[in-house]
C-alpha cells in the first residue's frame, strides 16, 4: 500500500488495494473505493491524485496503471485515465506535472468553473454541479440557473415531486409564470400547490398567485389546510385579503366570513351575512358595533333587505341612530 500524508484539512491517506481511506485527527473520515495496488498518492489544490495498478488490463496490451483525480472537497471522481508506470507527481508554480518511468512527461489543466459545469450537466450530473457552483461562490441568479435545469431535467423524467423542490429554489429569479403552467394539469394540482403556497413563504406571491392556490386548496378539498394558511397570512400579510374572502365564499362560506371580519372588511362581512347565509339578526348586530358612519352607511345599502326580514330590530336601530348612538361591543359574533 501507499502512504502519505496530505495538506488537505489535515487528512492522512492510506492507499490500499480495494479503497483510498482518510484518517484525521477525529478517527476515519471518507473513503473512496477503487481498486487495484495503489502506487502513489499526491495532493494538487483540493484533489487527490491516485495512482493504481490497471485491473483491467492482461498482459502487454494497454497501459499498465490507472490515474485517477478526486475532487475531495465535492466528492466525486472527476478525471481518469490509462497511463504508464509513473515516477513522480510534481506540483510547483500552481501546475501539476506527471513524470512516467519511460521519460514521458504530462501536464495536468484544471478546466475553469463553466466548463466543469457544462460536462456536468450534459451528464446531468446537476446536484454536483449544484456543490460545485456553491463551493466556488456562485452568484444566486447563476445557481437559480442551475436549479431550473435540474428541475427541467427531473420533469422530463417524470419526477414531479423533485423538480418542484428545485423550482422552488428559482423563486425570486424564474417567472413563476413558467413553473406553473407546467403544473396546471388536472393531475399535478399537488405540485403546483406546493409551489404556490413556496411562492407565498418567500413573500413574492401576487393576487392571481394567492386565488390559484385558494383555488386548489377547495379543489383538493384540503379545508384545514385552508384555515392554517389564512391563519398564518393574517399575521405576515402577505396576500390579498379581498382576493382570499371572494375565493373562499365560493367554497367555504364561514371561512370567508371569518376573514372577512378578522380584517375588518364591514362591507364584504354584511354581504355574505346577508346574501350568502341570510342571517339578517347577525348583520343587524354587526352593524350596531360599527361607528357612527359606517352604521349609518351600511344602513342605507342594507335597511330595505333587513326591514323586509327583521323590521322589529330594523327600526330599533334606526331609532338608535336618530338619537343617542352609542355601539353596542359584541366582539366578532
Amino acid at each position: 500500500c501507499a502512504l502519505q500524508t496530505g495538506h488537505n484539512e489535515g487528512h492522512f491517506m492510506v492507499g490500499r488495494d480495494d479503497a483510498v481511506y482518510c484518517y484525521t485527527s477525529d478517527g476515519r473520515g471518507p473513503c473512496y473505493a477503487l481498486d487495484g495496488k495503489k502506487t502513489l498518492l499526491q495532493w494538487f489544490r483540493s484533489h487527490l491524485l491516485i495512482v493504481s495498478k490497471n485491473t483491467r488490463v492482461s498482459g502487454s496490451n494497454g497501459a499498465g496503471f490507472v490515474l485517477t483525480v478526486i475532487d475531495i472537497q465535492n466528492k466525486f471522481i472527476v478525471y481518469t485515465c490509462p497511463i504508464d508506470e509513473v515516477a513522480a507527481i510534481l506540483t510547483e508554480f500552481g501546475s501539476c506535472y506527471i513524470l512516467t518511468e519511460n521519460k514521458q512527461i504530462f501536464h495536468l489543466d484544471e478546466k475553469d468553473l463553466q466548463s466543469k459545469l457544462n460536462l456536468l450537466f450534459k451528464k446531468n450530473l446537476y446536484d454536483i454541479a449544484v456543490r460545485i457552483a456553491k463551493s466556488n461562490q456562485y452568484d444566486a441568479d447563476g445557481l437559480a440557473g442551475i436549479f431550473k435545469q435540474y428541475g427541467d431535467h427531473l420533469y422530463s423524467k417524470g419526477d414531479f415531486s423533485g423538480s418542484v423542490d428545485q423550482y422552488t429554489k428559482t423563486i425570486g429569479f424564474l417567472e413563476p409564470s413558467y413553473v406553473i403552467r407546467r403544473f396546471l394539469d388536472a393531475r399535478h394540482i399537488h405540485y403546483l400547490t406546493d409551489y404556490l403556497q413556496a411562492i407565498h413563504k418567500s413573500g413574492r406571491a401576487s393576487a392571481d398567485h394567492t386565488t390559484l392556490l385558494l383555488n386548489c386548496f377547495t379543489r383538493l378539498d384540503r379545508t384545514e389546510q385552508l384555515k392554517q394558511f389564512l391563519e398564518n397570512e393574517n399575521k405576515l400579510n402577505l396576500f390579498d385579503v379581498d382576493v382570499a374572502i371572494k375565493v373562499c365564499r365560493n367554497a367555504s362560506v364561514e371561512q370567508a366570513l371569518a376573514l372577512a371580519k378578522a380584517h375588518g372588511k364591514h362591507d364584504l362581512c354584511l354581504s355574505i351575512l346577508t346574501e350568502d347565509l341570510c342571517r339578517y339578526e347577525d348583520a343587524l348586530k354587526y352593524i350596531s358595533q360599527l361607528d357612527f358612519h359606517e352604521a349609518e352607511r351600511n344602513v342605507k345599502k342594507y335597511g330595505f333587505l333587513l326591514m323586509e326580514h327583521c323590521p322589529g330590530q330594523t327600526i330599533a336601530l334606526l331609532k338608535k341612530l336618530c338619537t343617542d348612538y352609542v355601539r353596542t361591543d359584541l366582539g366578532t359574533s
